[in-house]
Formats: structure tokens, sequence, C-alpha cells
């Protein structure tokens, strides 16, 4: 029997703003950014125990597909977003049954749950992070577009309402107003940052599945300013870059097992971006961020730190095709046209036919923008407190000089946003 097409596209955006104020040489420390006032408080994500255990699940899918992704580029720098790559499989997965339904949220680390669970952990997650940073603007946005008349069942649209916010449309795939209309709803919840997605669609696709994620934040804390430098990249060659600079005690540092972290927050505190460097003289290419890797900083031992950072500018840009990293991470069923069971989508048979994802980073010393776009393609068939004074704050060097790993997180839940690397400029 012929089997039918479903596209799921998900965007993830990120625009991480930067502000940095002139200094001489021998200014060089960390202060408050402009415009930050550090009265106001984030806004925790309020999540049950379980809930909390599901951001962790979710945190070893997101490295686990980053390091499958990983493998397949030898070395080369790379961005992923598998925070929108979970959500579009997940707004998916809603529709699916059987052990389809079982085995997706298996690897999307909702498998202690029902689908009714993880649906409303998602929705939690859409309030959540919208409003957890009054100096940060975060959003995500979701949309189904269908093929004609293709018959979607009702409450599969309605739960994607519900849940993922999302909004559903019908149009002619064959039409090319339908491409252009599509990649322009993608480029608008992107910032413009994302343009000309899909370059086809066809009516052997009966069902688009889309996720968009865009953040824009204002570091806590200014640099003093930027400077020439070296940067050495994965096959031992220097290039000559602009590295942002400061001295402060005011950034969280760890290091363990000769492994440095460096964390920077945004806004309130509510997000970070987390540099990571793997021990120096290592081969990048051996070395790997996985998800235990991840967790030891925040079980490591607390110091007091006076951190003198280097950090460089770079522009990325970045596509990957996710279906082959998803089956190698044992998501299999959905892609197969023999067994997939989305049921709960539609009466007729449907298989996921295209996975695609897009991002784009820029960090310099006026701002950072980042954005991700993943499609899935669907084919048919107290006051008076006198605290204690600290300790004199142990100097040490952080220099981004070399390939590196970053992880974009929200802290209250430490869900993973972004994770990339950087082993050229």
């Amino acid at each position: 029997m012929k089997r039918t097409i479903i596209s799921i596209i998900t965007i993830g955006v990120s625009f991480l703003m930067l502000s940095l104020v002139s200094c001489t040489k021998e200014d060089t420390e960390l202060g408050m950014a402009e415009g930050i006032d550090s009265s106001v408080w984030s806004k925790y994500i309020v999540l049950t125990k379980s809930q909390q255990d599901l951001t962790a699940s979710a945190n070893v899918f997101a490295f686990k597909l980053f390091n499958q992704v990983r493998s397949e580029r030898d070395g080369e720098t790379l961005l992923l977003s598998p925070f929108s790559a979970s959500m579009a499989l997940g707004m998916t997965a809603t529709g699916a049954e059987g052990e389809t339904e079982r085995q997706m949220r298996s690897i999307l680390g909702f498998g202690s749950v029902t689908k009714g669970e993880m649906a409303e952990y998602y929705s939690q997650m859409l309030e959540g992070l919208a409003k957890a940073d009054p100096y940060v603007d975060m959003k995500i946005a979701n949309s189904i577009w269908i093929h004609g008349m293709f018959p979607v069942k009702e409450e599969f649209v309605k739960g994607t309402e519900q849940y993922f916010g999302s909004v559903a449309e019908n149009r002619d795939f064959d039409a090319p107003e339908t491409l252009k209309e599509i990649n322009a709803w993608i480029e608008e919840k992107t910032g413009g940052t994302i343009k000309d997605f899909l370059d086809q669609l066809s009516s052997d696709t009966k069902v688009a599945l889309v996720n968009a994620l865009f953040f824009e934040g204002k570091w806590r804390y200014a640099f003093a300013g930027t400077k020439k430098g070296q940067f050495r990249n994965v096959s031992g060659g220097k290039r000559r870059t602009d590295m942002m600079y400061a001295t402060g005690r005011e950034v969280t540092y760890r290091t363990v097992d000769g492994w440095e972290m460096l964390q920077l927050p945004y806004g309130t505190g509510a997000f970070s971006m987390s540099i990571i460097l793997p021990p120096e003289g290592e081969d990048f290419r051996s070395t790997v961020l996985d998800y235990d890797r991840w967790t030891s900083f925040s079980r490591a031992q607390y110091g007091y730190y006076e951190v003198n950072m280097t950090i460089p500018s770079f522009i990325t840009s970045d596509k990957h095709d996710l279906i082959a990293p998803l089956k190698a991470i044992g998501m299999t069923l959905p892609f197969s046209a023999k067994d997939a069971d989305f049921s709960s989508m539609a009466e007729k048979e449907l298989y996921i036919g295209k996975v695609d994802q897009k991002t784009f980073i820029e960090v310099n010393e006026t701002g950072t923008k980042a954005s991700a776009a993943t499609v899935v393609q669907g084919l048919r068939l107290s006051s008076g407190y006198e605290p204690p004074v600290p300790p004199e704050p142990e100097s040490v060097n952080f220099d981004a000089d070399r390939p590196f790993y970053y992880v974009i997180s929200e802290s209250s839940t430490r869900a993973v946003l972004f994770i990339g690397q950087v082993t050229d400029l």
C-alpha cells in the first residue's frame, strides 16, 4: 500500500546580545552591562519532580544526538539545536501509536511517562522559557502545514494547538506559493536569520510540522573590549582573529579532570552560555562532551576564582539531515514505510521521510546571533545580615584560543537549547 510523507520542521533561533564597553589597556574588569538592573530576578520554570527528571532525560537525548552528528563530521565546526529537534519530533509523536509512539518517547527521553504527560511537559517549557528573563526575548513557534484536504484528525490538530501552541494551515503543496509561504513563516519566526529553508515541496508530502526557536539575550556582564589574538585550529594551524576579553569574579569557572568550563550568564542569569575546553594537548577530535561530562561540572567542588578570559568572535552556518543520526541512536520505526504508525494523526498510512535542520550563529564584539531550523517531512502512504568576607580569589586564565565546545541552556531546569563546537576560524 502506498504510504504518505510527514514533514516536520523545527527552527531554533537564538540571538545572544553582547554589550562591550571601551576601556584602557589596564581596565579589563568585567562589569554589569548597561541596561541590566541587578535587582531584577529571573523567573524559575516550576516543574514537578517527575518533570525535572524528564529534563535530565531530554538532555541525555540532546548529547547523544549531538555526538552522533559530530561523529559524522570529522572535527568540523558545527551547531545543533537538540531542543528544537526534540520539540518537533515530540509534537509528531503525539500523532503516533503503538511501538512507533513508544520508541519515539523513549529515545526523546520520555519513556517513563505517557504521551499526554510528554505533551504537558513541552507545554510547561514553552510557557516557562518565554517568561524566564525580562532581558531575554525567547520565542518558540510551532505550525502544521497540511496538503490540500488531506484528512488529518481533528483531535491531533486540537492537541498540538493546546500543548504546543501550533497553528494548522491547509495548502496545495504543488503550488509554488506554498513553498514561499512556509519559508516566509520560518524567516519571520527566526528573526530573518534563516531564509529559503525549503528548496522543494510536493504533494508526496502530506503533512509538514514546523518548530521555530528564537532567543535574543544580552550578556549580564560586559566584556572590557576586543583585541587581536591567535586561534589554533583542530589541524594545528593558527589564524589571527578578534578575541573578546575581561577579568572578573562574577562568572562561574569549574575544572574537572583537566576539562575547563566557563559559564557566562545573560540578563538576570536565567540563561547562560557555557564554553568548555578539553584538556590542553589532547586531540579535540578524540574528546567527547557527553551528558556525564556535562553534568560533572555541576557536581564539581565550588571554587572562588578571578578569571582572565579571552573568547573569540566567530560566525558559523550549518545544516543537518537528522534521519541517519536519529536511526543510529535508536529511533527507527517512524521512518519505516512498512512499520510506522501515525494513526492518531491520520487514518491513512504515514511515515517520516525527512528531518532537516539548519543553524546559524554569530558571536562578535556587539552581540551573538544564533538560529536553528529543523524540518521533518513525512511521506504519504534579609536586612541586617552581614555577609562573610570572601577569601582572596584564585586567579585562573581561560583562553578559548583552541577548539572548544559551547552549550546554551536555561538555568533553573538546565534544559539544553543549543550545543556547538568551534574547531576552525
